[in-house]
């Protein structure tokens, strides 16, 4: 009963939306969600996306996909976020927390997946980093906890692909910074853009602020800064260390099943 009064609040909220807004709804559109983990460079990714003439959208919208009215709010949120614009073929979200994609949504034809993963010791010290120095979660912290939290957003990744059907696409985070000229271009041609997407991406409201954002200061300089920190000083548990490298391990796998490979 309460899903049935939230579908019908959410409804509303669309038809509301559609009589003030009709260009963010009556127009043909793709969804293309990045989904990630903290840390993976989504930020950077979803910045370089959104800079592209053919993809609306660049930050994370908060809110669940279970069927066509959570699509259509997807468009109206992208669109009042954008200067009441909706630009080209693809609608962007990003997913890195704790959103949910019913798998009805997943095997749509015009949703497309990209799943964004990087390798656990990276992703663990910089979630930590982060905490100490960014954002005061003080979870963030803790390692157990962000070990947790890694393995877990990797479980539901592993989950949302094995429901797509063909059209997603798998790339290892790290490409992004280490060689991102080969992989832009392997990433424009896998969506099927017709203008290759750049290193360098264009600053936006939300850009830095956390919760939509990478709150560093590498995703305000507008291009693909490459080297990023190791952060040494921070210690992985040799039992947890171990642990999320299985996971990762597990899901690469499962991804390279599942997935078309850059």
């Amino acid at each position: 009963m309460k899903a049935r009064f939230r579908k019908m609040a959410r409804l509303g909220h669309v038809s509301q939306a559609l009589l003030r807004t009709p260009k963010a709804f009556f127009c043909a559109r793709d969804y293309l969600f990045v989904i990630g983990h903290m840390r993976s460079y989504s930020s950077l990714l979803c910045h370089i996306l959104g800079s592209h003439p053919e993809i609306s959208g660049y930050s994370e919208m908060h809110q669940h996909y279970y069927n066509a009215v959570d699509l259509a709010q997807l468009r109206h949120r992208v669109y009042l976020a954008n200067d009441k614009q909706l630009k080209g073929r693809f609608v962007l979200d990003k997913l890195v927390d704790g959103h949910k994609i019913a798998g009805n949504v997943l095997r749509r034809p015009d949703v497309h997946c990209l799943f964004l993963i990087r390798n656990a010791e990276d992703t663990l010290k910089s979630i930590v980093h982060m905490g100490k120095t960014m954002i005061d979660y003080g979870w963030y912290q803790d390692i157990a906890q962000v070990a947790a939290y890694y393995a877990k957003q990797l479980e539901k990744i592993q989950c949302y692909a094995k429901q797509t059907i063909g059209t997603a696409v798998f790339l290892e985070a790290e490409r992004i910074v280490e060689t991102p000229s080969q992989t832009l271009t392997a990433l424009t041609e896998v969506l099927g853009l017709t203008e290759p997407l750049r290193e360098d991406y264009s600053i936006f409201a939300q850009t830095g602020v956390p919760g939509h954002c990478d709150p560093s200061d590498n995703i305000k300089t507008g291009k693909v800064v490459p080297g990023r920190q190791t952060h040494e000083e921070i210690l992985i548990p040799a039992p947890l260390k171990e642990q999320a490298e299985e996971a990762y391990w597990k899901c690469v796998t499962a991804l390279r099943r599942c997935c078309t490979c850059i």
